[in-house]
This record gives C-alpha cells, structure tokens and sequence, in this order.
C-alpha cells in the first residue's frame, strides 16, 4: 500500500504558516520537519529571530533515544545476516557485568531484552553522567553491582541502561562500532553523509560517536524503511527486517479498558514503538531537543520533527503532520480518563516506598480513602505528585485530560513483587531484596 494524498510539494505548502507560528507562539529556538514519501522530499526548517533556513544552516539535534531506531535496524539486520542471535544471553558477549554471585537458576537476560528495554537492570548513572560519556572500564562494575529490579522481559523501561549493553554487545560481536555498522547497514544504502557537527569528538577507546541527528536523513531511512526497495542495501531493508521491527513485542498499557490516547506509544516492538496511529518509530529527549520519529509500515511514508524545546510541542507537532497525512489515532475516553490500572492487585498491596529504574530515583505511594497518591523523587527532591480516582478497586482515573498520566500497578511474574510504571518508566517496591 502505498501513499495517494497530497503531494509532498502542497504539503509544504499546507504546514508552513501553522509550523511558522508553532515556532513564535512557543518561542522555540529552532525547529525542523522532515516528511519523505516515495522518494519525494520536503524540509522545513527554522531558526529564531531568521525564519526559514536551509541546506547547510539547518539545525541538529542530540541524537538522545532516538538512536534506538538505528540500534533496531543494526540487530534485526546482523541477526538476519550474520547469525546474531536475539536470544543470545548477554553472558556471551557481557561477562563483565555478570555478578559474581548470581544464582544458578536466574532467568538469563538476552540481546532482545535489551533491545526491547525490558533487562530489568538498574542503571547506575546519575542524570549528569547520562548526558555525558563514561568510560567502559568505569561503568561496567557499575553495572555488575547494580540491582536487578525485575525479572527479565517483564518491565519496560524508557530510559535506563540497556542501550549502552546493546552497543557493547554489538561491537564485540561485530568487531565494529555502531557509528561503522551505521554507514554499512543504512546510512551508504541510502545515500546519506553523516555531517562532520554531527560527530562527537573521538573518545578514549578510540571510537568517533555520531551525537547529533539530522531530521532529513532520519526522515529519508524510515521512507526507505517504509519502501523496502534500497538499492545495495545488505538486508537492512529487506520484507524479513522490516516485520521484525513492527510485529508487536509488548504492550506498553496493562490497562486494556483504557484506549490509547490519541498518537500515543500503545506497544513496543524490536527497538520501536507502536503508535495508536498505526504509525511505527520512537521519540526521544536530550539536553533540551526533542526528536520523533515516525514511518507508515505499510507504505512509503516516513517523517521526522526535531526542535530545541519540550516534547509536549513535539508531539503536538507530529499529530499535526500526522492528520495531514491521513493517519488518524484512536481516541481515548473524554473525560473521566482511565489511565491506569492495579491489574489484579489489592488496593492495600500498593502503598509504599518503591527504588526506581535509574540510581536516586523513588517513589512513595499512599491511599487516601479511593484516592491513590504517588510522589515520584529524585535525590531528596520531588519531581512531581499525581493524584488518581481509584474506581471499583481496580481503575485510576482523572477528571480532565489535563491531569493524564499513566500509573500502573503490577506482579513480577517470577518474584512477585509489586511493580509500578510510570510515564514509560518502572519502579519496584523496596520491601523486598533487590538482589534475589
């Protein structure tokens, strides 16, 4: 199935005065929209105090969770290629981080699960060394005595560590690193120079990581994604790949009397989400600049919008576009909304101190009459409170969209501890040893 709406020429047409005045109303810095279907091309893009920018002036951007869907194309493709198996333990290629004292019969954490962000390790970094590089000698006895917070595959965590394994595990495997795997597997493929202000400087180990992105070459891979036709392209592009990474892998909500919210992640795939647009691809925050990334797996449609600002205007911006294209999303309840869920959990077993999926990241959670209250924190600092209906012992609800924020109370399947999510992040209750 392929693209019939508008050409991409009036479709430039169609969002320049409404990205134009998103760009002044949210006195954004920059902003940059990519859409590319079939092969045509259309670049928006804007600078602050300059308007309209091209060619070589237009802005990048940290590169953040976004790399995820370079990571997703990697695997699939090496697993298809080269005999990379997904359901490798991690142990064959990570041994340094396996704990001395692990337990014989610990379910093993594989390279899907990485992939999938689901190894249920802690990351150990602050927030200050998340947006910076640290050493693999350094962090990996980090990573061996950090707590294991849940089984593997049962929890799904946004932000966490399971990246920086995957990239290890990786270039072990291919004696290459990802920035190399990058031009063989998509980037020469597809025709794209990856811009010298895109490159980090060289690090220790000797490894040129690419930092920034470029919307236009983002938005041009997940065309070519969507197409399944490059030219000299290994299998990076091939029908195998290109249904690794939309069959759906875990559902991000348990809570199924909820309907996705409209564009929302409802699913996560090998390395990308699916959205309740039908759309595939992943968002991402750093350093201040969001980024989104999406394609349509049945056609040839791919596009992606980046700008220094919060993700609220980034997502409000990719629903735009999205309509124009004609992806229309599921809508949730008006209001009330269901927003999350105990899922088979008594009201009692919730309240608690839970230690979260990142070190110095907490929570507290308390029942008020039916009223549910979580205090998420960092440090000794609350970062936010939410307050829920709790209806029929069983549903979280709020009373305007204005409140919406996902809450979900779970079982470990294997442990049995008490889990909670979030906004896409996992938390587990401390009452238990984190080390069983």
């Amino acid at each position: 199935m392929t693209y019939n709406g508008k050409h991409p020429a009036r479709l430039a047409q169609d969002l320049d005065p409404g990205l134009a005045l998103i760009m002044n109303r949210s006195e954004l810095n920059n902003l940059s929209v990519d859409i590319n279907i079939a092969g045509e091309a259309v670049s928006l893009a804007y600078r602050r105090g300059v308007g309209r920018v091209e060619d070589s002036d237009r802005p990048t951007y940290a590169v953040g969770c976004v790399m995820d869907f370079i990571y997703g194309v990697i695997c699939v493709d090496l697993h298809h290629r080269m005999g990379l198996r997904l359901d490798e333990p991690i142990e064959t290629y990570l041994p340094d981080i396996i704990p001395a004292d692990q337990p014989r019969d610990t379910p093993p954490i594989t390279l899907q699960h990485l992939l999938t962000r689901t190894s249920g390790i802690q990351d150990p970094r602050s927030i200050e060394e998340m947006r910076a590089h640290v050493p693999w000698p350094d962090l990996a006895p980090r990573i061996r005595e950090a707590p294991r917070l849940f089984s593997p595959g049962s929890a799904f965590s946004y932000g966490g560590i399971d990246r920086i394994l995957l990239s290890v595990a990786l270039l072990r495997f291919a004696k290459r690193p990802i920035a190399a795997l990058s031009d063989e597997i998509i980037n020469g493929p597809c025709g794209i120079d990856v811009r010298p202000e895109q490159y980090a400087p060289v690090g220790d180990d000797g490894i040129r990581r690419v930092a920034r992105c470029d919307t236009g070459h983002l938005a041009k891979i997940a065309a070519c994604l969507a197409a399944g036709r490059v030219e000299g392209a290994p299998t990076g592009f091939s029908e195998a790949v290109r249904t690794y990474l939309q069959v759906e892998r875990l559902q991000l909500s348990r809570s199924i009397k909820s309907p996705p919210w409209p564009h929302m992640p409802a699913a996560f795939t090998l390395g990308l989400f699916k959205f309740s647009d039908g759309l595939v691809g992943f968002n991402g925050f750093d350093s201040g600049e969001s980024c989104s990334l999406r394609y349509d797996p049945m056609g040839e449609v791919g596009f992606c919008v980046g700008l220094e600002g919060p993700p609220k205007v980034r997502d409000y911006v990719v629903a735009q576009i999205a309509q124009q294209l004609g992806f229309y999303s599921a809508q949730s309840r008006a209001v009330p909304c269901t927003v999350g869920s105990l899922n088979g959990l008594e009201p009692e077993e919730i309240v608690g101190d839970y230690s979260g999926w990142a070190a110095g990241y907490g929570a507290g959670v308390s029942l008020q009459g039916n009223v549910v209250a979580c205090d998420l924190t960092y440090g000794d600092r609350r970062f936010r409170q939410m307050k829920m209906r709790m209806e029929e012992n069983a549903w979280l609800v709020v009373d305007t969209a204005a409140e919406l924020s996902s809450l979900e109370f779970y079982r470990d399947p294997r442990t049995g501890r008490v889990c909670m999510a979030s906004g896409g992040v996992p938390y587990v209750m401390t009452t238990t040893e984190l080390h069983a």
